[in-house]
């Protein structure tokens, strides 16, 4: 393994290491933020403070592709050092202060080199699973359920974990129990999100008890059953009923906590201490209400549901979060080695979905339906043409093929959205939809495990390159769709973009008196929510004089993080004559303000809009 001394700051964050890939971060600042906020990244910087970078002995292991590399072992500490020199304005004011003495070249760190994530697998898992610093329950369970399923794509299931056993010190009865509650949690915490979209991610959540104690008592009592690739086989006539059941305990497990008074009817590992008490859980309806009713309605016509099973074919409970081969059937391959057969990815694919000609069942091929996240963060979408979902959409068949984009399969893939907002037509999007955030909902032939969510943003057209106004909201506006209590400063922000943006020098009367009222309600509602926030105080003065908040909110920004909101920036509004002549024209029939008055005016306040905004969406 080859070893050299290398810039921190020149360093990758990796977004598949098991503390962030739950949580889906866009940029590594996400990343610093979280672990300063959450897993007491200060605690590290700390330790620099007294002593400096000192390693022990323990080398960051990275991984090099294309003269990048990307750190495998030792995040946190490489996310320190970038927090000290590159996020400061994520520090807390006086570490700010404190670590304005350290010197980039004092932290030099030495890496080990390794070209393939598999060769660091063994000191990574040995280190972090039984040793100096032990992962949450959480974190192991995804590094286990994220290393299987990247291996199913060269390998079957045997051979997959076969050789994470070789790689950790855990057996193979523990990896594979640690798979299951993976995905038990994930498909009980995605269900519960339908209901309430703002719950924490898993790793922020308590599972201790829905893992030692309501894992193997659902499982006997619903007399469920593992496929190979370690999720319950559902009959289809069941699925909604299973969902139900896991809303019910996803919610007494983490959502009514803050509700119920007497902690004896709070789901957690005093309340059912031990698996005797199931029954009486049951019987009692009040720690998990409704789950005694639900597991009767799954219990209906159990004998039938079993005799007709030929039948109604059973759908496996998967997620869109597994790789295109996570369910794979290759344990009948017979690979002995750990080669990369790609002859599959390269034959014919015909059309699907019908009987195997060759097959006395009558196997009816299964489809796995995925979201190209990628490609839709690379798209912008406008009212003034459609927009074609099916684009975003990928259908995989049972062997982890791709299906031909043409193939009548897509046909069957359905969207949906619940707002009255968009004009949806069966995959379309039709054009002069109004502009907002929008959350799409899309299943594959109306099938509940293949349901996946996405959303996207209608704008108005942008501005152009030629247009006088050398700036717009639509970050901004991104931004603040995604917090409903926001809307109307949203409205406000995609009024005045394309107010500015047909007016065209074609300066009538009311389209100036419009503009001024809406630049002026866009200050005073930015202010407003800045101050409920941040200005508990001033809100209690009930002073809504428009400069006067304007006044005390830019000094407040200004000394809270002075990155985000400079001396200059303050300077630039001190003067508060424009808001003056935004007054002017909503109270004075005389006064008249131009164009290019409102370009100055925007250009003048567009960093103070700015950075109301960036305080707005890092408030928790």
């Amino acid at each position: 393994m080859k070893s050299m001394s290398l810039n921190p700051l020149n360093l990758k964050l990796d977004y598949e290491n098991p503390r962030f890939s739950l949580f889906k971060f866009s940029n590594e600042k996400e990343i610093i933020n979280h672990l300063l906020e959450y897993e007491n990244l200060y605690e590290l910087i700390d330790s620099y403070l007294k002593k400096g970078y000192m390693t022990l002995g323990e080398r960051v292991i990275v991984l090099e592709t294309d003269e990048e590399y990307t750190v495998l072992e030792g995040n946190r500490r490489i996310a320190a050092i970038k927090a000290i020199f590159i996020h400061q304005s994520l520090l807390k004011t006086t570490y700010r202060e404190k670590v304005k003495r350290f010197k980039s070249e004092d932290f030099q760190v030495d890496c080990d080199i390794v070209y393939d994530r598999n060769d660091a697998n063994y000191k990574i898992a040995s280190k972090h699973i039984s040793s100096i610093k032990s992962w949450k329950s959480i974190e192991k369970y995804v590094y286990y359920f994220n290393m299987y399923n990247k291996l199913l794509d060269k390998h079957n299931s045997k051979q997959s974990l076969d050789f994470i056993k070789s790689t950790t010190p855990e057996s193979l009865a523990e990896i594979k129990k640690d798979i299951k509650f993976y995905i038990f949690l994930s498909k009980m915490h995605n269900f519960t999100k339908k209901d309430y979209p703002s719950i924490k991610p898993l790793s922020l959540l308590d599972n201790d008890v829905l893992t030692s104690r309501i894992y193997s008592a659902l499982k006997k009592e619903l007399k469920l059953k593992e496929n190979s690739d370690f999720y319950f086989d559902i009959p289809k006539i069941k699925e909604e009923t299973f969902e139900e059941i896991l809303k019910a305990i996803g919610h007494a497990a983490w959502i009514n906590k803050e509700d119920i008074k007497d902690n004896k009817f709070i789901l957690n590992t005093r309340s059912f201490q031990k698996q005797s008490q199931w029954e009486t859980i049951l019987e009692d309806n009040k720690i998990i209400p409704g789950l005694k009713e639900l597991i009767d309605k799954w219990n209906i016509n159990h004998s039938n549901s079993d005799s007709d099973s030929d039948e109604d074919s059973s759908s496996l409970v998967n997620e869109d979060f597994t790789s295109k081969n996570n369910k794979v059937k290759k344990d009948e391959k017979n690979k002995n080695d750990f080669t990369n057969d790609n002859s599959q990815q390269d034959s014919v694919h015909e059309e699907l979905n019908e009987k195997s000609p060759n097959n006395s069942n009558d196997t009816i091929t299964k489809y796995r339906l995925f979201v190209d996240r990628t490609l839709l963060k690379e798209k912008s979408f406008y009212t003034d043409s459609d927009v074609n979902l099916i684009q975003f959409t990928k259908l995989y068949d049972n062997d982890g093929n791709l299906i031909p984009s043409k193939s009548s399969q897509y046909k069957k893939i359905k969207f949906s959205c619940s707002s009255n907002n968009i004009l949806l037509k069966e995959s379309t999007v039709i054009k002069n939809t109004k502009p907002g955030y929008y959350s799409i909902s899309v299943t594959f032939d109306s099938q509940l495990d293949t349901l996946d969510t996405f959303d996207i943003f209608i704008q108005s057209k942008l501005l152009t390159s030629s247009s006088h106004y050398s700036f717009d909201f639509i970050e901004i506006i991104t931004s603040l769709s995604k917090n409903n209590k926001y809307f109307k400063i949203v409205e406000v922000l995609m009024s005045l973009q394309k107010q500015i943006s047909s007016q065209n020098n074609n300066e009538t009367q009311s389209s100036v008196l419009l503009t001024s009222f809406l630049i002026r309600a866009l200050l005073e509602y930015l202010s407003k929510a800045y101050r409920d926030i941040y200005l508990i105080n001033e809100k209690e003065n009930k002073n809504d004089n428009l400069p006067h908040l304007v006044k005390v909110v830019s000094e407040d920004m200004f000394n809270k993080k002075t990155n985000i909101f400079t001396i200059e920036m303050k300077k630039a509004i001190k003067a508060h004559d424009d808001i003056e002549s935004l007054n002017g024209i909503v109270h004075d029939y005389q006064t008249t303000l131009t164009d290019q008055d409102f370009k100055r005016i925007l250009q003048k306040y567009f960093p103070y809009i700015n950075a109301i905004k960036t305080f707005l969406i890092d408030f928790k």
